[in-house]
């Protein structure tokens, strides 16, 4: 709201002005009057002339607005005090008259922080067109919540009725707050079906899904460190479905190109994808919010994604196997397999876990283009960190592994050193080994 003006008035100022301009050279030029009486009616004439017609040019209607919040992070939530405590800086502008000793109160929604603003011994009073800043405002924000709109409010709370804000579009002022980790934890697949929608898992203790909005949001492309990725597994159509997680950033999800899909309020945990997810070309990323129907605060989760898998045959095992574990590799001319040419890029890859006692040293073929089984990735993993094979009758770790497979010790060891909680419950010993199971293997246990 601006100050309001007047031609009417404009003139009479102008008209006064030039009064004086005139009363002046009167004096100068005109007989001297007889008393300073007459000086003393003229001056006091023209400027009370003059002041009455600039008063009636500020409004005397009262707008006061924030103009600027910036926040600043105290603390993170706390297990005996669960809220973020951020401490504002309230930037305050006075569009309307001059405010004097006036009762003015500030608030936010999220809290009873009431804070009556005071800046002389009756109450708060600025003049028009001026700034003030509030400082050293602590506010609070729920700690079960990534996220949400802190509401600011400016109030003047007059015993005057006459001189009320006119204007309450600027005595608000809203500021976004995103906080990392994600709050919305526990979030896994469950379960595909044929047309490619699956299942999410939820912490249902932790979310009550008929007060909330579940949105998702899908991506084919993401920036991120292949080091960030974290493996999991799930057994849904017969088949394991490797994925994997991310933990969510604001770089993460600024990196994306999100579509949003809201879930079916009957069905929250259901998601029905837009493209196939399960098809290995595809390369897929998607998140969850959920948001509170109430106060409009939200939670996100982790990042899921499927991402193409590449089988290895032997030989890229070897390497493979090699490079991630940062093995110095052993390079000579001896060729130890009939069909590993030691000049081959896996030959020195091939003859480090030959050394390592790592492969069959009774066998005269190595077999580098065949293929690897998952059994075999364990095994060998297993054996180079030296992990002792549990035999005994306890739980069954995997749902298609028995007693008397020989691949049974390793599996069980994995339940007994409490590694490989990601991977499914049917193990699938027989199934073509990826780079990315190998690389899970090898970080359970280094």
């Amino acid at each position: 709201m601006t100050k309001k003006k007047s031609n009417f008035n404009l003139y009479y100022v102008s008209l006064a002005i030039l009064s004086l301009v005139v009363g002046y050279v009167f004096r100068v030029e005109a007989p001297i009057p007889n008393t300073a009486d007459d000086y003393s009616f003229l001056e006091t004439s023209m400027v009370s002339i003059l002041g009455s017609i600039l008063d009636e040019t500020i409004p005397d209607d009262l707008d006061l607005g924030i103009d600027q919040i910036i926040l600043k992070k105290i603390s993170d939530p706390k297990s005996d005090f669960n809220y973020y405590k951020y401490n504002a800086t309230v930037m305050l502008h006075n569009y309307g008259g001059d405010l004097r000793n006036a009762k003015v109160i500030l608030h936010t929604d999220s809290d009873r922080n009431y804070l009556f603003l005071k800046n002389t011994a009756d109450g708060f009073s600025l003049k028009a067109g001026e700034d003030y800043p509030v400082r050293g405002y602590e506010v609070l924000f729920d700690g079960r919540y990534n996220g949400g709109d802190i509401n600011f409010k400016i109030e003047i709370q007059n015993e005057d009725e006459n001189r009320t804000d006119v204007n309450d579009s600027n005595n608000e002022f809203g500021i976004e707050i995103f906080e990392f980790p994600p709050k919305l934890k526990s979030l896994s697949v469950d379960k595909f079906l044929e047309d490619g929608s699956f299942y999410l898992n939820f912490d249902e203790e932790e979310h009550v899904f008929s007060s909330n909005d579940f949105i998702t949001y899908f991506s084919d492309t993401l920036s991120y460190r292949d080091t960030s990725l974290r493996y999991r597994e799930v057994y849904t159509l017969n088949d394991l479905y490797p994925h994997y997680w991310l933990n969510t950033s604001l770089n993460l999800l600024e990196s994306g190109h999100w579509s949003a899909t809201r879930n079916s309020e009957l069905d929250p945990e259901y998601i029905q994808p837009k493209e196939d997810i399960l098809d290995p070309k595809n390369e897929s990323y998607f998140y969850v919010k959920s948001i509170d129907e109430d106060s409009g605060y939200f939670k996100i989760s982790d990042i899921l994604a499927f991402l193409p898998q590449e089988e290895m045959d032997r030989a890229q095992f070897s390497r493979v196997f090699v490079d991630t574990l940062g093995l110095e590799l052993t390079e000579n001319d001896v060729n130890l397999y009939e069909d590993v040419d030691a000049e081959e890029w896996y030959g020195p890859a091939v003859q480090t876990i030959y050394n390592l006692g790592l492969t069959d040293i009774n066998k005269f073929q190595y077999l580098p283009s065949e293929k690897i089984t998952r059994a075999e990735v364990l095994k060998v993993v297993l054996d180079y960190f030296d992990v002792d094979l549990v035999f005994d009758d306890f739980d069954q770790r995997f749902e298609d592994i028995a007693e008397d497979d020989l691949i049974y010790p390793y599996a069980q060891a994995l339940s007994a050193d409490k590694k490989g909680t990601e991977l499914a419950d049917y193990f699938e010993p027989d199934s073509i080994a990826t780079k990315s199971f190998l690389k899970y293997l090898i970080n359970e246990y280094r």
